[in-house]
């Protein structure tokens, strides 16, 4: 929707600032924050340990039990301690990822930041991705030094240059393709490279790189991370950021900036950068979108980093469990004996029980986070928009009765789109729940749910509408940032506000768009998924 024209420079100045990514930074980082709280885990082991230690001796000194069931709970209290080891390693990464995003919020006094303690911090929050995709070359100057334009600017170049860099590049074969990252000194200026083996960019993309309307094809999963917002904001600095490409011989993302602190607040726009986007309503919607893809990126490399610890957790507690089961089994042969241990062991195996639940949640969060960017491989075929709709909503007849009356308003001749059959019936099935939860939590009554469909221009149009209280105006412009979930309306099946984030960076792949529209708070919410014709 686009914004009303009285709009202020204020308003478009706050717009800047948040497709830049302050906002998608600290989202995501308290968002993280509160769904996966590791370190609540972790306190969970403390009894834990204690009491198996307890039971280990206690057993030990009843001679006439074999001296298995004391070494059963060695091992698991071994297992245990390995499992606090790893809760603790996923701590810290939190803790590393958060502060790393959090010195840009705009709530806080810039403060001078190491660029080489910037870099390693970007490629510790890479590494998921970049342990299955290249071999890292590192080529840093020596010494430190601190750059102007402060820790928001210069934290989200350089993870933009690293993760485009990395998307360039087909993951699977890491000693194939190299990763380099290089800073020099070149008298009051300091230079930083990031470059990247394989295909490069096509030059009618690099030419165009500046235009956040252009299409980049990558070879990887994902998408490409805008640049131009960034490249905006260092030039204002009187630094320079550019990308070479020959096809075929990968890519280099390069950005000069002035050596130094920012002699004003980094969070005060630049007149000329201001200018860019003030009153152009489509280009603002289009670098919203990329500031997304961002906060998706974000959110996959937290998942990637976390999912080997969690393995190691789920494995431990599983060996846990099982040797306390054997410890249980064999103590009922002994009926004297297991009135002793009994109350102890309960608390131990529902203590597991308890983490493993836990566990288990947050490897689907983990899942769910990863395919914000990087979905399994699908065939890409013609697709029957309309046959897909029929296949979604079949199944759904019973809820959707429940909640509305439904309005169906179906083109007579429809083109084929290509794509995923399965991917986009995901799109129209999260869409579908969403505005169905949304009514259900609307007061007023009754509902009605719409589907329209429409073609033109050379794209498909599906409409998924809905009469909830719609969005609030301050609202709109999130409703499609992973996590954002406005009353908590409903989790869906991709976890906390995942679900409308995943649908948009699906419909992104097919190289179409999903919009939201509420024309004031009251009266609904129109969904709209716009595909190319195949």
């Amino acid at each position: 929707m686009s914004p009303p024209p009285e709009r202020d420079e204020a308003w478009w100045r706050e717009q800047l600032l948040e497709l830049l990514g302050d906002m998608a930074s600290v989202v995501v980082y308290a968002n993280y924050e509160v769904m996966f709280h590791p370190h609540t885990i972790l306190l969970s082991y403390l009894p834990l340990l204690e009491s198996l230690g307890e039971l280990e001796q206690a057993l030990r000194a009843r001679t006439e039990l074999p001296p298995r069931l004391a070494g059963w709970l060695a091992g698991a209290r071994t297992h245990l301690e390995q499992v606090s080891e790893s809760c603790q390693r996923m701590y810290a990464l939190h803790r590393e990822a958060g502060s790393l995003w959090r010195t840009g919020s705009r709530d806080e006094a810039p403060v001078p930041v190491d660029l080489h303690e910037s870099l390693d911090g970007v490629l510790r929050l890479a590494q998921g991705e970049l342990e299955h995709t290249a071999r890292l070359e590192k080529d840093f100057m020596p010494g430190s030094c601190s750059v102007a334009g402060g820790p928001l600017l210069l934290h989200h170049v350089l993870f933009r240059f690293v993760i485009n860099a990395l998307r360039l590049m087909q993951p699977g074969d890491p000693q194939r393709h190299v990763l380099g990252v290089r800073t020099r000194r070149q008298r009051e200026q300091v230079l930083v490279t990031v470059s990247c083996t394989g295909p490069g960019l096509p030059p009618e993309v690099l030419s165009r790189l500046s235009d956040p309307f252009v299409s980049v094809p990558l070879p990887a999963s994902g998408t490409w991370l805008d640049l131009s917002a960034c490249q905006a904001l260092v030039e204002a600095l009187g630094g320079k950021l550019w990308v070479e490409s020959q096809p075929g011989h990968g890519a280099t993302f390069s950005v000069l900036l002035p050596v130094g602190e920012l002699d004003r607040d980094e969070r005060i726009v630049p007149p000329e950068v201001l200018a860019r986007i003030r009153g152009d309503a489509s280009r603002l919607r289009v670098l919203q979108r990329h500031g997304r893809n961002v906060t998706r990126a974000m959110a996959a490399c937290f998942a990637l980093n976390l999912r080997p610890l969690l393995g190691s957790v789920s494995f431990g507690l599983e060996y846990v469990r099982t040797r306390v089961e054997e410890t249980t089994r064999e103590l009922k042969t002994h009926p004297e004996l297991l009135s002793s241990f009994e109350e102890k062991l309960d608390l131990i195996q529902a203590f597991v029980t308890n983490c493993l639940g836990a566990v288990s949640r947050l490897g689907d969060v983990l899942r769910d986070l990863r395919h914000l960017v990087h979905r399994p491989p699908e065939a890409t075929v013609l697709l029957d928009v309309h046959a897909i709709m029929d296949v979604v909503v079949r199944p759904m007849i019973k809820e959707v009765e429940q909640t509305a009356r439904m309005r169906v308003d179906l083109a007579i001749e429809l083109p084929g789109v290509l794509g995923s059959e399965g991917s986009l019936q995901t799109v129209f099935r999260h869409v579908i729940r969403y505005a169905l939860h949304s009514m259900k939590n609307s007061p007023s009554g009754p509902h009605e749910l719409g589907i329209r469909t429409r073609s033109g221009k050379g794209r498909v149009r599906v409409e998924i509408s809905d009469t909830s209280r719609g969005f609030k105006p301050s609202e709109l412009p999130r409703a499609l940032e992973p996590f954002f979930n406005p009353e908590l309306l409903w989790s869906g099946d991709f976890g906390p506000g995942l679900g409308l984030s995943i649908s948009e960076s699906i419909v992104q792949t097919m190289g179409g768009e999903l919009t939201v529209e509420s024309q004031e708070e009251g009266h609904g919410t129109t969904y709209s998924v716009l595909l190319p014709v195949g």
